[in-house]
């Protein structure tokens, strides 16, 4: 009979590669031989070179060769089913977990993960009308005008002017009886001087009013020491918007599966309102976390929206500023932050600087906050958003994986229209065989091997 064989041809023993352009020999079986490990005595010079063998149409590895005499070869095969039943195989459509196309989306749970983190940060700043120096905001009642202001510092020490004082100077007008008369209106219609001032706070944002008007404590103008009338910024636009866009470092590109739980995690810090956890998954194909950030010119309260790719991730709020009790019977002190400053006379010792560290470290959010809000001044982010990716990168990358065990499927397809490694799932190929050759197959198939 005749048989074709090679002594060049190398191949892994998973592998459904079929050498091409071997050379024909004619051989003797030996008597009781099978099909699937059969043995040939060949009388041949290169015989004892011979590493594969083709015949009956099956394909062979050559497992011993033994000479019984001289130029006669005796060698044992066994059978390569892989390529003997190579179309067969090709023609098997099967759930593939995994083969050599590119992965971006399935995570490879088969890759140990670094326990060190790796930290990439981006900072960008929240609101350009942060300020150290803050802004001080009076709400007055005065005769026709219901108004709130801008004001200097050194203003608010001649809010609260002595009562004699008062009725001294209206006394001493050129119409003493007209004072009298408007000084009993000022306590019959509006009330105490104190009643008038409506809410006095420090805020640490710079807040932007142009329209200059005379201060008027109900029918009290306020003068400086030297006579000079005082007067403040009205606010006119109450709330203020701003909304940045803050990048995200990405430790991979893309959908990257990697960018995503338990390879990556994303932290937010915000200004006022804390440190923030975001599932990396839910944010994996966005490049930036958008910051939409409401202040209260008035009251300080700041409402903040996180959010990106057009999801809400987070709606949080909080009391930037710091009320001042300034005279007013009606301040609830259980409302009162840490460091609140209670008199005139103590904001005229301190410097707004100071007062913007005491504010940032005693505000407190209305939401709750993975972190503390910490010293946000000593830290230098306390007019920063800062978006945070801690990444734990598996020992091998992906790519470096690929051409020996695959990347992964999860999907029927034909195996004829895959290349390299592939593994299937509970996969039985259709031969034209015995049993022990589909079973061999099959484990070949479930436990991965190389279309080639």
């Amino acid at each position: 009979m005749i048989i074709t064989y090679w002594t060049n041809f190398s191949k892994r023993k998973n592998s459904t590669k079929r050498p091409t352009s071997g050379t024909d020999l004619t051989v003797v079986l030996k008597n009781g031989t099978s099909l699937e490990n059969p043995t040939f005595i060949l009388n041949d010079a290169n015989a004892f070179n011979i590493t594969y063998v083709k015949a009956f149409d099956h394909y062979y590895f050559v497992s011993d060769v033994r000479q019984i005499h001289k130029d006669v070869v005796e060698i044992d095969c066994s059978q390569d089913v892989l390529a003997t039943y190579k179309t067969a195989i090709g023609n098997t459509s099967a759930f593939i977990l995994y083969d050599t196309d590119t992965n971006i989306e399935i995570p490879d749970g088969r890759l140990s993960v670094e326990t060190t983190p790796q930290l990439n940060t981006n900072a960008v700043a929240m609101r350009d009308d942060f300020s150290l120096a803050g802004s001080f905001i009076v709400s007055l009642t005065g005769t026709n005008k219901v108004g709130t202001y801008v004001v200097p510092e050194s203003t608010l020490a001649r809010l609260m002017p002595d009562i004699s004082s008062v009725y001294d100077s209206w006394i001493q007008s050129a119409d003493p009886f007209g004072a009298i008369v408007a000084g009993g209106k000022q306590l019959v219609g509006s009330g105490s001087l104190s009643e008038n001032i409506k809410d006095v706070r420090w805020i640490p944002f710079a807040v932007t009013a142009t329209t200059t008007e005379f201060l008027k404590v109900g029918m009290y103008d306020i003068y400086s020491d030297g006579g000079q009338q005082l007067g403040g910024r009205l606010i006119t636009t109450r709330i203020v918007k701003k909304d940045i866009s803050a990048p995200i470092p990405w430790k991979w590109t893309g959908l990257d599966w990697r960018n995503s739980e338990p390879y990556t995690q994303i932290s937010v810090y915000i200004p006022f309102i804390g440190t923030m956890s975001y599932p990396a998954s839910v944010l994996k194909g966005s490049t930036a976390i958008h910051v939409e950030s409401s202040l209260d010119t008035y009251t300080g309260d700041l409402s903040v929206r996180v959010y990106a790719g057009g999801v809400t991730l987070g709606t949080y709020g909080a009391q930037t500023g710091v009320q001042i009790p300034l005279g007013y019977s009606g301040v609830n002190a259980k409302s009162v932050v840490n460091g609140v400053i209670s008199t005139a006379a103590s904001i005229a010792a301190g410097s707004g600087a100071g007062v913007a560290a005491a504010v940032v470290n005693a505000c407190q959010p209305l939401s709750q906050s993975v972190g503390g809000i910490g010293s946000a001044s000593a830290s230098g982010l306390e007019s920063n958003v800062q978006v945070s990716v801690i990444t734990h990168e598996p020992v091998q990358a992906p790519s470096g994986t690929t051409a020996v065990m695959g990347t992964p499927t999860f999907e029927v397809k034909t195996i004829s229209s895959l290349s390299g490694y592939v593994q299937c799932s509970d996969a039985s190929v259709s031969i034209n065989g015995p049993d022990t050759d589909r079973d061999e197959i099959n484990g070949y198939l479930n436990g991965g091997f190389f279309y080639e």
